[in-house]
């Protein structure tokens, strides 16, 4: 926490931009930054904005892929790019075991494969022991520190996730089969027909859509019903 590696032309304590902005360069710059400040911090001079960048990626200390985990990792958002850049800046939040350590990687004529939406639901255990800490800590209205001789409310979410295609499907529970896939991306509700429009008009998913799938999905009776429904979503 010293001012050279701070976000040039961030405000550190309101999150705010110092002059005007006229490209995207730092997160702050970023069409996404205003709209989280305004919803976890207000203009409350007391709350310091603390946005997250999270980086999850499996790592594997053997030939076979039985000795792996999944670290997550953070950094904050009000680094400058050259401190992202360095180990030095960033701070393991959890390490995930290897979930499927021990089950089969072949399919014999008596052997039946792992349930790719358990093996979601099994990782998505594991992240929910991961972030409740950060969640216990949002919602007892966050950290009060002392930063640079400042007595200040830190306030804490997390900003963006960084993974590759796989693994942000792991995260939001998407199908990751190239099969017959009505929604490739994860994040928009767009078909494939759609995917090389050169100006997209996507309409994204949000946490209500999640909501209405999974009670949608409590209202069926079998499992074939559900399994079409997923499909019609994509989402496991």
């Amino acid at each position: 926490m010293t001012p050279e590696n701070i976000a040039h032309g961030y405000d550190l304590f309101t999150g705010k931009s110092v002059g005007d902005v006229h490209h995207l360069g730092e997160i702050h710059t970023g069409d996404a930054w205003e709209p989280a400040r305004q919803r976890f911090c207000g203009d409350d001079p007391h709350n310091m904005p603390l946005g997250l960048v999270v980086f999850a990626d499996k790592s594997h200390l053997d030939l076979h892929g039985s000795l792996s985990t999944l670290p997550i990792i953070f950094t904050l958002s009000c680094f400058n790019e050259q401190s992202r850049n360095s180990v030095n800046f960033w701070r393991p939040m959890a390490f995930i075991p290897n979930l499927n350590a021990g089950s089969l990687t072949s399919r014999n004529s008596n052997d039946k494969k792992k349930d790719p939406a358990i093996s979601v639901q099994d990782e998505h255990d594991c992240l929910r022991a991961a972030f409740s800490p950060l969640r216990n800590l949002y919602q007892r209205g966050g950290i009060n520190a002392t930063i640079m001789g400042r007595d200040v409310c830190c306030k804490p979410w997390i900003h963006f996730v960084v993974r590759d295609n796989s693994g942000n499907n792991q995260f939001l529970g998407h199908y990751n089969g190239s099969g017959n896939i009505k929604r490739p991306y994860q994040d928009c509700k767009c078909p494939y027909e759609k995917m090389d429009y050169p100006h997209p008009q996507c309409e994204y998913k949000t946490l209500q859509d999640y909501l209405d799938h999974k009670a949608m999905c409590s209202t069926l009776k079998t499992k074939r019903e559900k399994k079409m429904l997923d499909a019609e979503f994509s989402k496991h």
